[in-house]
């Protein structure tokens, strides 16, 4: 069964209009027709998934922030609760997690617009901050100010760097500008979140073109 056979089966245990593929899953099936991660969007709260799908065992720490993180169909899989988020006052976790059931009011939290596509069952596209434009263009663009994104949660950067990579696509010159400006922050994020991303980038490129990526932006980061 292919991946996105299997994304459908797993939306299908939900009510029309209530479960969405989303995230870098959206993103590289509308790229390259298939994805690894299986991670879903839904109006539904954690308790409510849990109890529809029926599982016993999930993330714990993963719950704690709306995201059920578990495995259905011999399948490891994130479910995340549509929510707001406030301040970032550690760098790193929203103040506050509320949830709603307004999908672009989700997807306006999201980093990049590249991933903050959404694709329901029936694989329509519900696109409300130009993710499909952007793809098109090869952009990792933020949604929202980059500048005051970038600050609430430095790790960003990273990520914006890490995409930029492995996609091979240009950084938009307001988020370019904006790692600029806060190259400072990263020293704000822990060694382990660095590591972890670093991780991911040694997956899609060498050591040698991370560190040139790194450079070229003025980042100092230990390996």
């Amino acid at each position: 069964m292919r991946n996105i056979e299997l994304a459908i089966k797993i939306m299908n245990l939900f009510p029309t209009d209530s479960i969405y593929l989303v995230g870098g899953s959206s993103r590289d099936y509308l790229l390259t027709g298939d994805f690894k991660d299986f991670d879903f969007a839904t109006p539904l709260t954690p308790d409510e998934i849990i109890s529809l799908l029926n599982v016993d065992t999930y993330d714990e720490f993963a719950y704690k922030f709306g995201t059920v993180k578990t495995k259905i169909f011999n399948q490891e899989i994130e479910i995340t609760s549509f929510r707001k988020e406030s301040n970032y006052t550690d760098n790193r976790h929203p103040n506050e997690v509320i949830f709603i059931d307004d999908i672009k009011e989700d997807a306006k939290r999201r980093d990049f617009t590249i991933n903050a596509i959404y694709l329901d069952k029936d694989l329509k596209v519900h696109d409300f901050y130009n993710g499909i434009s952007d793809l098109k263009s090869k952009t990792i663009r933020m949604i929202g100010n980059p500048y005051t994104r970038l600050k609430e949660d430095p790790l960003r950067i990273v990520r914006a760097l890490r995409f930029s990579l492995a996609l091979e696509f240009n950084l938009d010159k307001d988020l370019e500008e904006s790692i600029s400006s806060l190259k400072d922050e990263i020293k704000k994020i822990s060694s382990f979140r660095i590591q972890s991303e670093i991780k991911k980038m040694l997956k899609t490129n060498s050591k040698e073109e991370i560190k040139a990526t790194f450079k070229k932006h003025n980042l100092e980061i230990d390996f």
